[in-house]
């Protein structure tokens, strides 16, 4: 019967390969440990950078606006006809 991988243990893998291919590899086994830790939350999450009071401020007046709707078809901006 072949061997086949957990859904996990090939996640681990995928990631562990993404880790080995940046500036930050490390050797293979510190490699797979860390994208361990990062799939299963062990790794640690760093602290967010609170966002400057005026973002902060226009982020949350966004948040009230209704979206845009923007319509595609003849006769607007968006074509030639």
């Amino acid at each position: 019967m072949p061997h086949t991988d957990t859904p996990l243990v090939e996640r681990i893998r995928a990631r562990a390969y993404g880790i080995s291919q940046g500036p930050d590899s490390g050797t293979p086994e510190e490699n797979w440990l860390r994208a361990e830790a990062e799939i299963t939350g062990e790794a640690e999450t760093p602290t967010p950078t609170p966002l400057p009071a005026a973002v902060a401020t226009r982020a949350a007046d966004l948040e009230d606006d209704p979206p845009i709707l923007i319509a595609a078809g003849a006769g607007n901006a968006f074509t030639h006809s």
